[in-house]
């Protein structure tokens, strides 16, 4: 294989087919070690002599195991002469040659076997009197057949989430014959159209919950466990941990705000300023042994921490990692979204702060950038570092090869993390940002609710033995998972839910979905045993809140601490 003779392999999303376009080559189709290849077309490959020639479209192969059958069919464009024997077949030398292969096809397949995608464009139109946005998926395709008869629209898997937001207008229409059975996405069908246009909701998104319904007594209650709260000097000792902290500070800072607690809300907004800029460097860090500075890594373009470049690597895969895998670009969105969340909070109470000082400006800029740049013309940061906006949600992994591919494991983290990014556009007035935020959050909330959140009774996503535990933790690119990569204790399930439902703010009453939670709350998340981890029964009390309010207030009022380093009482009550 050289400059004029090669093969492009295009890797689109969603194609029922695989795509070899083959140049100036002999194309030549071995079977993989294990199976045999039975027949060719119908015709018993052992009766049949070596080198023996079939002229067909639509090459089909049956393998088969000592426990199953495969069908395997290579399609071209027209008959072609294929020369086979028991490991394979081959093709005379060809200029250009164009073979599609699909697995267990059915006729529909051949009638579309012509249209092949070699790409795609996303475009997005923010539709602000019905508070939406339009997303369309524009897809590349070019044909084996260049003959106008021949030239159909391509047929291309939708996943289950696309169907939800389908526009009523769309000109697409489902080939139920053209379908898979998968692990990962139930059962999926091919729709047909160069074009899909999906409608995508986004609500206004604010810093706070209503507070017009509370008693007075209830008022009473947050405002005197918001006096108890103690809000010292963070240092930034690494960007999740100091992350976390600082974003309890900052619902702290959004309750005083709402409150008129102005004294203590001075107080909390003074004391995450001086906490920031350390963490920035504009100012001597306190505890300078802790503080893990912020560098530009210019290789891959992205903010990374000093300790995480200096040992980089996934937290759990690798060993010696730091900073939770920071220097490998492993959780960015949640890193920097507990960033966002807290110094939106204080631009929100404070614009002065943000508007005075050009090096804060550029710093909590490069922030938002790092995972929400929406641009391809930006030189210094990558587009959308984590979002996959196929499959709706984030991929939090970095560049650590995993076996099982990509993974997010906390897509409430994720949630946060555009919620995070929303906010600031909020602060700062920038309806750019604060659109790119919500359409970034709420496909999130989208994918979190039908890959995350399972019906343990019924689900159409995943076989039944696997959703009765009513939690997808861990999604990879070739499997999901009921596991956590951080040490646990005794009982799983309380860091599965847990880790998938904090941190608790206005936007998790969106996250969770009370039909959801009807069906998980009582018969799995409450009878996990949290003796090892009891610092997250305040994120079972807030599952709890929303089907039962007024138990959940009780459950709050009567448990003391610990919490959890990014939670609180006030924080708690206030959600409930």
């Amino acid at each position: 294989i050289n400059e004029s003779s090669y093969f492009d392999v295009p890797i689109v999303y969603g194609s029922p087919f695989i795509t070899t376009i083959y140049n100036n080559l002999s194309p030549f189709i071995t079977k993989p070690e294990g199976p045999g290849l039975q027949s060719i077309n119908g015709t018993d490959i052992a009766s049949q002599p070596d080198g023996f020639i079939i002229e067909t479209d639509a090459l089909q192969w049956k393998l088969a195991t000592d426990q199953s059958e495969q069908i395997w069919v290579f399609y071209t464009d027209r008959k072609v002469i294929w020369t086979c024997n028991l490991l394979g077949c081959t093709m005379p030398f060809q200029e250009k040659r164009v073979i599609r292969v699909a697995h267990n096809p059915t006729e529909q397949h051949y009638n579309y076997k012509n249209t092949y995608p070699i790409g795609g464009e996303i475009d997005v139109v923010y539709n602000y009197s019905d508070r939406s946005a339009s997303l369309d998926y524009s897809w590349k395709v070019e044909y084996m057949d260049n003959g106008e008869s021949n030239k159909k629209e391509v047929a291309m898997y939708a996943l289950p989430h696309h169907h939800q937001v389908f526009s009523n207008t769309t000109n697409l229409s489902v080939n139920e014959e053209i379908k898979a059975e998968t692990g990962l996405c139930g059962s999926i069908e091919a729709v047909i159209g160069n074009q899909w246009n999906m409608v995508v909701p986004l609500n206004d998104i604010d810093f706070v919950n209503s507070i017009d319904n509370l008693t007075p007594e209830e008022r009473s209650v947050i405002v005197n466990a918001l006096e108890q709260e103690e809000y010292d000097i963070i240092p930034n000792e690494d960007p999740y941990t100091f992350g976390k902290r600082i974003a309890r500070l900052g619902s702290l800072l959004n309750i005083a705000g709402q409150f008129d607690s102005q004294i203590i809300a001075q107080n909390i907004s003074s004391t995450m300023k001086l906490s920031f800029e350390m963490a920035f460097n504009l100012i001597p860090p306190s505890y300078p042994e802790e503080n893990d500075e912020l560098y530009y890594e210019s290789k891959f373009g992205g903010v990374c921490s000093f300790d995480g470049l200096e040992n980089p690597g996934h937290p759990w895969v690798s060993g010696g990692a730091a900073d939770f895998g920071n220097g490998i670009y492993n959780d960015h969105i949640f890193h920097y979204g507990y960033w966002l969340y807290g110094l939106a909070a204080v631009i929100n109470y404070d614009p002065s702060w943000y508007n005075s000082n050009s090096n804060l400006q550029n710093l909590i800029l490069s922030l938002a950038r790092d995972i929400g740049n929406p641009s391809t013309d930006d030189p210094y940061f990558t587009q959308f570092r984590h979002k996959d906006l196929f499959v709706f949600h984030s991929w939090a992994s970095g560049f650590e090869v995993i076996s099982d591919g990509q993974n997010q494991e906390s897509i409430s983290e994720a949630v946060n993390g555009y919620y995070g990014l929303t906010l600031l556009g909020r602060a700062l007035q920038d309806e750019n940002m604060y659109n790119i935020g919500r359409l970034l959050l709420s496909t999130e909330i989208i994918a979190a609710k039908t890959y995350w959140q399972m019906d343990p009774n019924e689900s159409t996503i995943y076989p039944n033995e696997f959703s009765k535990v009513g939690m997808s933790s861990q999604r990879f690119a070739s499997k999901s998972a009921f596991s956590v990569y951080f040490p646990c204790g005794s009982d799983v399930t309380v860091c599965t839910y847990g880790i998938n439902i904090l941190p608790i703010t206005p936007i998790t009453s969106e996250l969770l979905d009370k039909e959801w939670v009807e069906k998980t709350y009582n018969s799995i998340y409450s009878q996990a045993n949290f003796d090892d981890l009891n610092q997250w029964i305040g994120f079972k009390i807030a599952d709890h809140a929303i089907i039962d309010k007024y138990s959940s207030w009780i459950e709050a009022l009567n448990y003391y601490p610990p919490y959890d380093n990014g939670f609180s009482i006030t924080n708690l009550l206030y959600f409930i």
